[in-house]
């Protein structure tokens, strides 16, 4: 078990050289690699080149024929289970050929066995295609607990474990509750805002929905409605340039390849290149996942587990450099069955450093010395509290409410119809949002191009509505 962004793939993807290494170049090598998500294999196909090639249900004659050239195949475990025509040929291997067995994100074995994609459960047959075939089960989140059901699951025997510490010590954890009346928008209407203001500077973020893949829709659609034009880079208003973008199971395994292609070619872009700032996710954009210039998560509601939170945590800071990963969650989102009762203690936890409570959620003891004796860098919002992100409430919705209907009269009440070129519907809500934030008429003028006469009306229509609500 080592960290996300370990680069625990090196270890499977440098065997056949190892073996030439230790035993001679005239060694033949096969790695059969069991991977849970298309972004994963795609990745290694990418990275192995000729050398790998992915086992489906209808190519195994074809992998067949190229078995001389082939030192890795990679499958899902769907491919490998009850493949009647995979299961001769495994079995029906030249023993000269040395052959390994991995399982990427082992953890899935116990986490989606059950239910959602059985095939998972019954990966130990290929212990018993491949009884000399040493087997190598890695994760960055396997509880202790985890560790030895893992072993049962795949009938290992006498298993050795190399283990790391799971909590990033470069990311900064902030946790904090949000009132239970607050609109789950309402988590994201600040981000927005700092997109507008920052624009190219804005720290590329992924944002979190653990519910319904429905929210992640809903926070893009808000988004595409607040933004407007400025939901796009310059001025082609296509997915190619669009700052926000959404990313769930349909994205993944949909299939539309140019979406999936243009968002991981974004993601993987120089920050001060790439248009891409904010990405809208449901757990489909987690593992495997090996984006170096996420410098933000943000989670909106809790995820079930602390394992899936390591998961989603760990897709920022794995460039290296520091990095904040922040959780808004309410009772409503602690009140959900699925949510355990380990993830509950860590939400309601005030008192421990939270990569602390994380560590020895995997087995690992507490540091000696205590986070704020300097050695150890800035780690959470109970530690460094001065350094913590709080829930700000947006401003008033009856003020915004008030300022969306004076605007709205506003431009109706123009008899030129000049107005709705430049105070569009997206116009009325950015400024509405970020009302307080404007100290003259002459920000109006800069961040919406307003000419000044209009922008002096709308500073007063705002001086009026906010000066009572102070």
């Amino acid at each position: 078990m080592l960290p996300t962004g370990y680069g625990k793939s090196l270890i499977y993807e440098i065997l056949p050289t190892a073996v030439n290494v230790c035993h001679g170049e005239d060694e033949k090598t096969l790695v059969l690699i069991v991977a849970p998500l298309n972004v994963i294999i795609e990745q290694e196909l990418r990275k192995l080149g000729p050398v790998c090639k992915e086992l489906t249900t209808g190519n195994v004659k074809e992998v067949k024929m190229e078995i001389s050239k082939l030192q890795f195949n990679i499958a899902h475990p769907e491919a490998v289970v009850r493949n009647k025509e995979l299961n001769e040929f495994l079995s029906s291997l030249p023993p000269d050929i040395q052959t390994f067995i991995v399982i990427d994100e082992a953890h899935c074995v116990l986490e989606w066995g059950s239910e959602f994609r059985p095939a998972y459960h019954e990966l130990s047959a290929l212990r018993i295609l491949l009884p000399n075939a040493p087997v190598l089960a890695m994760s960055a989140t396997l509880t202790v607990d985890s560790q030895q059901q893992l072993a049962d699951s795949l009938h290992l025997r006498k298993p050795q474990s190399v283990l790391e510490r799971p909590a990033h010590a470069s990311t900064f954890l902030s946790i904090k509750q949000r009132p239970a009346s607050a609109d789950t928008m309402e988590a994201i209407e600040p981000l927005l805002v700092e997109l507008i203001v920052q624009k190219q500077d804005f720290p590329l973020t992924v944002v979190y929905f653990n519910g319904s893949q429905n929210w992640v829709g809903l926070a893009y659609e808000f988004s595409q409605r607040f933004l407007g034009e400025k939901m796009y880079a310059g001025d082609h208003q296509d997915l190619q340039h669009a700052r926000v973008v959404q990313f769930h199971a349909s994205v993944d395994k949909g299939e539309d390849e140019e979406v999936r292609k243009i968002i991981w070619t974004n993601l993987s872009r120089d920050p001060a290149e790439s248009p891409l700032k904010m990405v809208f996710a449901t757990s489909a954009l987690g593992m495997g996942a090996d984006l170096q210039n996420v410098v933000r998560v943000v989670n909106v509601g809790t995820p079930k587990t602390v394992e899936a939170y390591v998961q989603q945590t760990g897709r920022a800071g794995r460039g290296g450099d520091t990095s904040a990963a922040i959780m808004y969650y309410n009772n409503q989102d602690l009140g959900v069955p699925a949510v355990t009762d380990t993830m509950r203690a860590m939400c309601r936890n005030t008192t421990e450093c939270r990569q602390s409570f994380l560590n020895k959620c995997f087995g690992f003891p507490s540091p000696s010395e205590p986070c704020s004796s300097g050695t150890i860098v800035h780690c959470c919002d109970i530690c460094f509290s001065q350094f913590g992100v709080k829930y700000q409430l947006p401003f008033n919705s009856r003020a915004k409410e008030c300022i969306r209907s004076c605007l709205v009269d506003y431009v109706q009440k123009d008899t030129t119809h000049t107005l709705r070129k430049t105070i569009t519907c997206s116009v009325i809500q950015q400024i509405a949002a970020m009302s307080k934030s404007f100290n003259s008429s002459d920000d109006l003028c800069r961040e919406f191009n307003l000419e000044r006469s209009v922008a002096e009306s709308v500073y007063k229509m705002l001086a009026a509505v906010i000066t009572p609500h102070h």
